[in-house]
């Protein structure tokens, strides 16, 4: 035996003992060497691989209802014979059947596949443009805010009920958020303007001072009114927090937290409080340090409030069980 031919099967032999075989006949070097019997296994035939069910399935999406595609795809099945008689038979036009089918394919692919959307046409595409901004720019101001009070009613609301809202979460001191209510008052009392964080930060402290001074039974007939303001700050939640992070938009998202901790809404509690959180961590990362007498102060107040909320996140996830103690006059 040549030493290019190369050898398929290994004897039973020398296949036990992992030996390599020449595949000699009768026998094979090693066997004749031993003088043992030297036995091959049949060689097995297989079938090709079958057509996938998948494949028949995309070709029949492709051909749809048309006979001529599901023509040329039946006889690509070697194993319909008398396809197979009528082929032999008509050798001369298959060429002319076989381009024909390709022609066929062609349309109906284009047919299902645009190669163009009709929005970016050369012809309509500046109109489809401006159709689309005015619906995005008249979606914009619906997001439905609630006006805020009249200065007077907010003010004194937030006057006697401030000792009520702090005494549990010291956040802020009265002349502070007095001063961010009348300059939103001033700037816009009907939507954020320039300032969302000032807008939240007012609409969560009006909607705390609202609920200490609902009369208790009461609650249902004035929660619309409660949640109304409570909504306008969470409206703007977005702007929050992908927003450069500042002392006011960590201050808005701790007044909303303690809201939503009053009320016992566990999950926007612990989402508030969070970013609240990451946003004071972004500060000290990016801040040289350097803070004025008056905002050192409010540095700390909402350091404490994070600090005593990561707490309270800390038990709810490590145990699932939440004891807030809601303090109400």
């Amino acid at each position: 035996m040549s030493e290019s031919t190369r050898v398929f099967k290994a004897c039973i032999s020398c296949k036990t003992r992992k030996r390599k075989c020449d595949g000699g006949t009768p026998r094979c070097s090693y066997c004749a060497a031993r003088n043992a019997e030297c036995i091959y296994e049949a060689v097995r035939r297989t079938r090709g691989p079958g057509k996938k069910k998948s494949e028949v399935q995309a070709l029949q999406e492709l051909s749809g209802d048309d006979p001529a595609i599901l023509g040329h795809s039946s006889t690509l099945n070697p194993r319909n014979p008398s396809l197979e008689d009528r082929n032999i038979e008509n050798k001369t036009t298959l060429p002319s059947s076989t381009n024909t089918d390709s022609t066929n394919t062609q349309i109906s692919l284009q047919n299902r596949l645009p190669l163009f959307p009709d929005f970016l046409l050369q012809g309509t595409f500046s109109d489809n443009l401006k159709t689309y901004r005015k619906t995005i720019s008249e979606s914009l101001p619906t997001r439905g805010f609630t006006p805020l009070m009249p200065l007077q009613i907010s003010r004194r609301l937030i006057q006697n009920s401030f000792t009520e809202i702090m005494a549990e979460h010291q956040l802020l001191d009265i002349p502070t958020i007095l001063g961010h209510l009348e300059a939103q008052n001033s700037s816009d009392p009907l939507a954020p303007g320039d300032n969302p964080a000032r807008w939240a930060l007012v609409n969560a402290v009006i909607a705390l001072a609202a609920r200490f001074k609902i009369a208790l039974g009461s609650e249902s007939a004035f929660s619309d009114i409660v949640r109304g303001y409570y909504d306008n700050a969470t409206r703007v939640l977005p702007e929050l927090i992908l927003q450069d992070p500042c002392l006011l938009s960590v201050q808005a998202l701790l007044a909303m937290a303690m809201f939503a901790r009053q009320v016992s809404d566990i999950q926007a509690f612990v989402m508030l409080a969070s970013n609240a959180s990451k946003q004071l961590e972004m500060m000290n990362l990016r801040s040289d340090g350097v803070v004025g007498l008056e905002e050192s102060g409010q540095y700390e107040q909402v350091y404490g409030l994070a600090y005593r909320f990561d707490g309270d996140i800390t038990k709810i996830l490590g145990t699932g069980v939440v004891d807030f103690e809601v303090v109400r006059t």
